[in-house]
């Protein structure tokens, strides 16, 4: 590995690249693993080691231990699919690898996910289990809050560019019909790329009365976020990677009908690859004319709207973590 990736310069809080990133994971992996020696014994102990490719890595160190790796998405496809590739791109490429190969158990977020692993690393075929990501069953539960007087469609995330708000702020100018539309989610100041997104989303948003921009530096949670989504008509997840998508699960365990573009993540959870009208919600390829399309079908369309949403809540439920774990304890015992 390069030498410059073991600099001892301090951290910029402004700038922003995976060097960097790279940096600050590693020296938290080594924390980690030392923390993990002190205090457990690798005598019926499961490491579950969740994030990007760093912590999976760790199972190198902690060989003795039964590890198991789950991903939230592989930065090396990332970059591919945003057609940003940094300089470290093909040592993330080669860490991911190894990660793979160094941990007993590995997890896939989706059927689309595991093709993904494959990809990256086929020699780990037999090591992969497919576990979705799951909700808490405060979702499906009431209170259920009162929807917004106008018809609304909503949007939320991590406010980076991989989520494609853009195409959302883009969509309202083709449509005619009276709706608001709301975006919400966690901003980061601290990372150049994401600050610049996020004012970029401002640049775009001006003007437009019938739109809100809403963010955090810890995100919208809990009670907050329940009241938002129930507040919606439609949820939009027009993001251009998303390895599984909990947002669309969480929509739909509010009985919220979710457009989504045409990736592995939401096509599992909808149960199906075909773009369109789904018993959902709708696939699409992520266009401000396509979500426009979507966004007006479902306002034209009250009955559609209201039968979408019976199917989305019943979907959810089988998501719960309630009914998820018993399959994640069964895979850690293998």
């Amino acid at each position: 590995e390069s030498p410059k990736l073991y600099s001892t310069r301090p951290f910029s809080s402004s700038a922003h690249s995976e060097e960097l990133q790279y940096r600050r994971r590693r020296e938290f992996g080594k924390k980690f693993v030392q923390f993990i020696k002190k205090h457990f014994s690798p005598q019926k102990t499961v490491i579950h080691l969740h994030g990007f490719y760093i912590i999976p890595l760790m199972a190198r160190e902690l060989k003795e231990y039964n590890t198991c790796a789950q991903y939230h998405l592989f930065l090396s496809k990332r970059m591919e699919q945003l057609g940003k590739k940094d300089k470290i791109h093909h040592i993330i490429c080669r860490l991911e690898q190894e990660s793979l190969k160094a941990n007993k158990k590995i997890l896939a977020l989706s059927p689309g996910f595991k093709r993904e692993m494959l990809e990256i690393c086929p020699q780990v075929k037999n090591k992969i289990y497919l576990m979705p990501n799951g909700i808490e069953n405060f979702y499906v539960e009431p209170p259920f809050y009162p929807l917004a007087k106008k018809f609304r469609v909503l949007a939320w995330g991590r406010i980076a560019p991989e989520k494609n708000f853009e195409s959302i702020i883009k969509a309202l100018d083709y449509i005619s019909k009276p709706i608001d539309c709301l975006i919400f989610g966690k901003i980061d100041n601290t990372e150049d790329y994401r600050k610049k997104y996020y004012q970029k989303l401002l640049k775009l948003a001006r003007g437009k009365s019938n739109l809100q921009i809403k963010v955090k530096n810890a995100g919208i949670r809990g009670e907050e976020k329940i009241k938002l989504i129930d507040s919606c008509n439609l949820v939009i997840v027009p993001s251009l990677y998303e390895s599984f998508g909990l947002v669309v699960l969480e929509a739909m365990a509010r009985g919220k009908p979710v457009i989504a573009s045409s990736l592995p993540g939401p096509a599992y959870i909808f149960k199906t690859t075909k773009k369109g009208l789904n018993n959902y919600g709708y696939i699409c390829d992520p266009t401000p004319a396509n979500l426009a399309y979507a966004i007006e079908m479902f306002y034209n369309d009250k009955n559609l709207l209201r039968q979408t949403s019976l199917n989305c809540q019943a979907r959810a439920k089988n998501f719960l973590w309630s009914k998820l774990i018993i399959k994640l304890m069964q895979i850690y015992q293998k």
